[in-house]
């Protein structure tokens, strides 16, 4: 995602999430639910979702989409980051193609 087009905010609170749980072992990314998410405490109701799947060539893509709703929840501001981890261990950052399906 071009952070020039992203609220720096939601893109800073969806990177310091995807980096805690890339920290996380093989074993316990492979436990996260399917979705889950989070309300951020503050002045503004921000949403942080963590999105899970798993691939069958056993790898683990996880997605952490932060959400600001805007005019009366019509329309939102999203900033998202993410990862794929592969079976033996191996990271990379999403591609902008795959970030796209979580805007």
């Amino acid at each position: 995602m071009d952070p020039a087009h992203t609220n720096p905010v939601l893109l800073e609170l969806a990177t310091r999430r995807a980096k805690e749980l890339q920290s996380l072992s093989l074993s316990a990314i492979a436990e996260l639910p399917p979705m889950q998410d989070e309300h951020v405490e503050g002045p503004k109701k921000i949403i942080v979702c963590v999105w899970h799947d798993v691939f069958p060539d056993g790898a683990h893509r996880v997605v952490v989409q932060a959400n600001l709703p805007r005019l009366w929840g019509i329309f939102t501001e999203t900033g998202v980051v993410g990862f794929v981890l592969s079976a033996t261990g191996e990271c990379r950052p999403l591609t902008e193609e795959e970030e796209w399906q979580y805007i």
